[in-house]
């Protein structure tokens, strides 16, 4: 199958008004499910009741992350409110636990976020075992990481093979370069979570 630059820009574009219509928490799911360091995370409702009788602003969201060194806590917080302080605060009712402070304006950062919305949004799209063991043969063949129209040429079943590839990125067996907007030659890297 050949792909084109034109099967590329046919993904769904982000909804322009998707940074006032999610919540924190979708935000902040969305760029754990994309960052290439996070092997998975979750919600704790003990963590969330620290977090709620701190002095945390409210909206303020927490997950765990885990990372593959570490268990990371991650708070994301309301923009306006000085993360600095209120990390120092939360570091003293959790000592010894590795707590990150992020603001609101730093996790809608584009375009991040854009294309962490478009992995997530290709979560649920079938790719066979097959295709999965194609591409990671062909990362590992180039070095650990190819552009993505080369990695969407690999999923030959696929109605739309770069969706495809977004969605193996959502289970975390490869990553997508989130820090510029996505195009052909974005890098597709084997995970180093797993």
């Amino acid at each position: 199958m050949n792909v084109t630059i034109s099967r590329i820009t046919d993904l769904p574009t982000p909804l322009d008004n998707f940074r006032r219509q999610h919540c924190l928490d979708d935000i902040l799911d969305a760029r754990l499910v994309a960052d290439r360091r996070v092997v998975d995370f979750h919600g704790s409702s003990r963590q969330d009741s620290i977090l709620q009788s701190s002095d945390a602003p409210p909206g303020s969201v927490i997950r765990i992350a885990r990372l593959p060194d570490r268990i990371l806590q991650i708070v994301a917080i309301s923009d306006g409110f000085n993360h600095q302080r209120l990390g120092r605060r939360l570091r003293r009712h959790s000592p010894g636990a590795n707590i990150l402070v992020v603001s609101e304006l730093w996790l809608r950062r584009r375009p991040h976020l854009d294309v962490s919305e478009l992995i997530v949004a290709s979560a649920r799209y079938p790719v066979s075992p097959l295709a999965h063991l194609h591409l990671a043969e062909h990362l590992t063949d180039h070095g650990g990481s190819a552009p993505l129209i080369d990695c969407a040429a690999l999923m030959t079943q696929a109605e739309d093979p770069v969706r495809a590839v977004l969605a193996v990125a959502a289970s975390k067996a490869i990553s997508i370069d989130i820090s510029r907007p996505l195009g052909p030659y974005t890098k597709v890297t084997i995970s180093s979570a797993r």
